[in-house]
C-alpha cells in the first residue's frame, strides 16, 4: 500500500511500485480523506491497510499534503500503529530506482531493531538482493550488528 497526496508521494509512488512488480503483489494506492480541519490523521492510513490486509506500507518522508497536513509527522505515527512493516520514502529519488547496492538495516540493540532486521532481511530475500546489517548505536555497536545478522541467518 502507497499513501499518496504529498510532494513526496512521486517517491512513495515510485518505490512501491518497485516493491509490487519485484515482490509480485498488488500495488493499492492509499489518498486518506481529509477531516472537517483539513488534517489527515494516520489511523485513516491504519485503517486502510488494515481493510486492505497491505504486506506493507510506503510512506512519503514530507508530511505535507496538497491542500493540508497530517495531523502528526506520518512515519512517526505508524511506526506505534502500524498493521505492518513500513517503508520511508525520501522526498527526492533517483529515476530509476537502483538496487544494485542492496538494502540497509539499521540496528541499535532493540528488540524492534531485531523484528527490523527479520523484516529486511525477508524482503532482501524476496528480492533477490544483498542486505547489509550497519549498526546506529554507540558502544558497542560490533555486537548488535552481529546479533540482528545471526537473528536473520536463523530465520532464513
Amino acid at each position: 500500500m502507497c499513501v499518496a497526496g504529498s510532494r513526496s508521494a512521486r517517491s512513495a509512488a515510485r518505490v512501491a511500485r518497485f516493491l509490487s512488480l519485484h515482490l509480485d503483489s498488488e500495488l493499492i494506492l492509499a489518498h486518506p480523506r481529509a477531516r472537517e480541519d483539513g488534517r489527515v490523521s494516520s489511523e485513516r492510513v491504519v485503517t486502510a491497510a488494515v481493510e486492505s490486509e497491505a504486506e506493507l506500507i510506503v510512506a512519503p518522508s514530507s508530511s505535507h499534503l496538497r491542500g493540508g497536513a497530517w495531523s502528526e509527522d506520518l512515519h512517526h505515527a505508524l511506526e506505534r500503529s502500524a498493521p505492518c512493516p513500513v517503508v520511508v520514502a525520501p522526498a527526492r529519488l533517483r529515476q530509476p530506482w537502483p538496487l544494485g547496492g542492496g538494502l540497509l538495516c539499521a540496528v541499535d540493540g532493540s528488540d524492534e531493531a531485531l523484528v527490523a532486521a527479520c523484516v529486511a532481511g525477508d524482503l532482501a530475500n524476496r528480492l533477490g538482493a544483498p542486505l547489509t546489517i550497519a549498526d546506529a548505536a554507540g558502544g558497542q555497536p560490533a555486537r548488535h550488528a552481529a546479533r540482528a545478522q545471526a537473528l536473520v541467518n536463523a530465520l532464513l
